[in-house]
C-alpha cells in the first residue's frame, strides 16, 4: 500500500538555510541550551541498514507501535499530525543541511534531540522526565506525525 506523501521538494531560490543562531532565535525564552553534536538519529552505523529510514516504514511501524495494524491509516495519520512550530520547521531545515549531526535543545521541562534520519527528521523527547518519551517524523517539513510514545 502506498502511503500519500507530503510534498517534499524544497521551493528553488530559496533563503539561506538557517544557523543554530536563527533557530536560537525562533525558540521560546524556556529554551535555554542549543548545541549540535556529532551523530545520527538510527543508530545503525549504515544508514541504508536502518529498516525504518523510509517514510513508508516509519508510518507503518507508528500505527503498528501506537494503534495496530488493524487502525486504519486516515485515522492514525489524521489523529497524529500536528503542525511544526516555526523553530521546528527551523530545525528541520538546518538537518538536512547537517546529516551527520544533531540538534539538541534543552528547557527545565523538554531535552529535544533532532536529526534527519533516512528520508524524514525525526523530533525526539528521548527523557522520560524530561517531556516524556516520544517521537515524531517529519516529512516535508511543516507538519509531524507522532511515531512512538513510552
Amino acid at each position: 500500500m502506498m502511503l500519500p506523501l507530503p510534498s517534499v521538494a524544497l521551493p528553488k531560490n530559496n533563503p539561506p538555510m538557517p544557523s543554530l543562531g536563527d533557530i536560537r532565535a525562533l525558540l521560546p525564552k524556556s529554551y535555554e541550551v542549543l548545541r549540535s553534536i556529532s551523530g545520527d538519529m538510527s543508530g545503525y552505523p549504515n544508514h541504508d541498514d536502518d529498516p525504518y529510514g523510509s517514510w513508508e516504514a516509519i508510518v507503518q511501524a507508528g500505527r503498528s507501535y501506537l494503534y495496530g495494524e488493524s487502525c486504519p491509516l486516515a485515522n492514525y495519520l489524521r489523529r497524529n499530525s500536528s503542525p511544526l512550530r516555526k523553530w521546528q520547521q527551523a530545525a528541520f531545515h538546518w538537518a538536512h543541511t547537517h546529516p551527520t549531526e544533531v540538534l539538541i535543545i534543552e528547557s527545565r521541562q523538554r531535552i529535544w534531540r533532532i536529526g534527519l534520519r533516512g528520508e524524514f527528521v525525526q523530533f525526539d523527547l528521548p527523557h522520560h522526565h524530561y517531556g516524556g518519551e516520544r517521537s515524531w517524523a517529519s516529512l516535508g517539513g511543516k507538519s509531524r506525525l507522532l511515531i512512538n510514545v513510552d
